[in-house]
């Protein structure tokens, strides 16, 4: 017994069948399109050379360790060192890179979580030299004011554009 949808397949193969045939297509064709192709016997070889063998471990990387991880060993030892807690305590909950580019500086920031004490550390450690930044929020408002500083209350894309501009150009504005 067919159901709806089946019915609907098998008449759509018909009706396509049909129509090929209707088209005027040689029906040899159309079934050796419908018809799998037998597969090669023997063995796949390869174009490519096989990769050379190694004496690490499958588990090994050829890379090296990412920079990244360093940071994060930074961030986790200065956080157990400043408030006396296990680094076995301690997990990263997030980090991502920071970039100031007024104050031409770049960062990892690091959300830092304790488990025994249910508490977070936020923080930054310096790309450049690896010291660590415990006041996020004086480095943002030192951001803000070189922002101030350069721009005024202009945002950046027009203040460059003013910077290029003829005195007597006409810019198109709306307030």
């Amino acid at each position: 017994m067919f159901t709806k949808r089946s019915f609907k397949i098998a008449l759509l193969g018909v009706s396509l069948f049909a129509l090929l045939a209707l088209a005027g297509h040689d029906l040899g064709v159309l079934a050796a399109l419908v018809t799998p192709t037998p597969r090669a016997s023997g063995p796949f070889t390869s174009p490519l050379p096989p990769p050379p063998i190694s004496s690490a471990s499958p588990f090994d990387s050829p890379l090296p360790l990412p920079v990244i991880e360093t940071y994060t060993r930074v961030a986790l030892e200065y956080i157990a060192k400043r408030d006396g807690v296990s680094l076995n305590d301690l997990f990263v909950a997030h980090q991502h890179r920071r970039e100031y580019p007024l104050l031409g500086q770049q960062f990892m920031a690091f959300t830092i979580f304790d488990r025994t004490a249910r508490r977070d550390f936020h923080l930054l450690v310096d790309l450049n030299d690896g010291s660590v930044v415990d006041d996020v929020e004086a480095l943002e408002r030192a951001e803000a004011k070189a922002r101030r500083i350069k721009y005024g209350k202009l945002h950046p894309l027009l203040h460059e554009r003013l910077q290029t501009a003829d005195d007597k150009e006409m810019l198109p504005m709306a307030i």
